[in-house]
């Protein structure tokens, strides 16, 4: 992969641009218009990578993230709805 191709991961979606240049906080890329556009590599927005790899293994371990809250919740759930069973009048 070219050096100057980085991807954005934003939402569920990995998309490829070309980046022009960049600091540690900063991307300067050409956007899919094909107009300059300036970002942060990291924000509640997109996050931005060199390798396609690790934008993809970002969006896998954010979704396993919520996978593993979501058990969480469920667990809780589920002690709650045994304490409630076991009250008595």
């Amino acid at each position: 992969m070219p050096k100057w191709m980085w991807f954005r991961v934003s939402s569920d979606k990995i998309e490829k641009f070309e980046r022009i240049s960049s600091t540690p906080k900063f991307i300067t890329f050409i956007n899919q218009y094909g107009r300059q556009d300036r970002e942060a590599i990291h924000s509640q927005w997109a996050n931005w990578f060199p390798v396609f790899q690790d934008a993809k293994n970002f969006l896998l371990n954010k979704y396993r993230k919520k996978i593993d809250d979501y058990y969480d919740k469920i667990n809780y759930c589920e002690e709650k709805l045994e304490m409630i069973n076991n009250y008595k009048p």
